[in-house]
């Protein structure tokens, strides 16, 4: 099953999106914890297969992970 893991600085938004599939999306309010490594533990390790970043750049560094978050929830195989 496909799933989805989505942060945002609106815990009250992040709440709405995972009624839209609650089996399928994990959400996080940005900050309240190391992205990298609640990817890790949603993804059993292997990371995701695509990252959109869509908080603009005006977003307050404490809206993201820092650079870290990228390079560590690249996927480490391609899934088919």
């Amino acid at each position: 099953m496909t799933r989805i893991l989505g942060t945002g600085r609106n815990p009250d938004l992040l709440a709405d999106v995972k009624k839209i599939a609650p089996d399928r999306i994990d959400v996080r309010p940005a900050g309240t914890a190391e992205l990298p490594d609640w990817v890790r533990e949603r993804t059993g390790g292997e990371g995701v297969d695509i990252v959109i970043d869509a908080l603009g750049p005006g977003a307050p560094a404490a809206a993201c992970s820092g650079p870290s978050t990228r390079s560590n929830t690249t996927p480490s195989r391609s899934r088919r």
